[in-house]
């Protein structure tokens, strides 16, 4: 690939092909800034694009990142990145070391991976990050950490294997979504839930959830859903809330 002529590139798009392999030419695109190659063959990434230093968005859905023995880079130096989507590859690890040294990330996408532990520095100087999704992962627990997601919105964490929630999750003031659902082992939320004053949709499904939390006080709830849960009685209170107007029973 002839990339003299590209300085002046800000979007590529190689998605839904066959690539197996990047060029090493990624360096001289300094002005890339939205970087698409869903949905291909990819097992490994260069080191080269490290150097896409202007890079806001990187989609890597859909490839094998994660199936081969070579190890990912980190990607911490891509400091303008605003978005990371990763979900749908074999990852058992983010490719990131500290969210400390991305300001500007709002949104991780890394759900259907093989993900089983998440480092507590990992979540360090991540105040600016919106979306969290890792979901069909095989987490076992969160990092205290997580607390410093003090702008979090959407947590999904759908079809792992946790079996409890630091109560540190309560500081989440900002969320809106919680999605804890096909969590087997789960059996309770911890009483730092109704510190989440800005959510709106909690799902308890498929869980062994065995007692309602206090969403009595989580007066902006719209979206409760505790299909398939153990739950057997659910207190008055909660048909109170104003803006409740969908609820899934066991």
């Amino acid at each position: 690939m002839a990339t003299h002529s590209l300085h002046a590139l800000a979007t590529l798009s190689l998605a839904h092909n066959s690539v197996v392999a990047l060029p090493a030419c990624l360096s001289h695109l300094p002005a890339l800034t939205i970087l698409n190659l869903a949905d291909n063959l990819l097992a490994s990434l260069p080191d080269d694009l490290l150097a896409c230093t202007s890079l806001r968005v990187l989609n890597l859905a859909d490839n094998k990142l994660g199936s081969a023995d070579a190890p990912l880079p980190v990607l911490d130096s891509l400091t303008m990145l605003e978005r990371l989507v990763v979900e749908g590859n074999a990852l058992d690890a983010l490719p990131l070391a500290s969210l400390n040294n991305m300001p500007a990330l709002r949104i991780i996408r890394a759900s259907q991976n093989r993900i089983g532990h998440l480092d507590p520095e990992l979540f360090e100087g991540g105040e600016g990050l919106h979306t969290l999704e890792l979901s069909d992962n095989e987490l076992s627990r969160l990092p205290t950490t997580i607390a410093e997601l003090s702008s979090l919105a959407i947590l999904e964490l759908a079809h792992n294997q946790l079996s409890e929630l630091p109560g540190e999750i309560g500081r989440l003031d900002k969320l809106t979504i919680l999605d804890v659902s096909h969590n087997p082992g789960l059996k309770a939320m911890p009483a730092e839930t109704l510190s989440l004053v800005s959510l709106r949709r909690l799902n308890l499904s498929y869980t062994l959830v065995s007692d309602v939390p206090e969403v009595g006080l989580l007066d902006k709830l719209r979206y409760l859903n505790l299909a398939g849960t153990p739950i057997d009685n659910i207190p008055s209170e909660i048909f109170h809330l104003r803006e409740l107007n969908h609820i899934v029973q066991p």
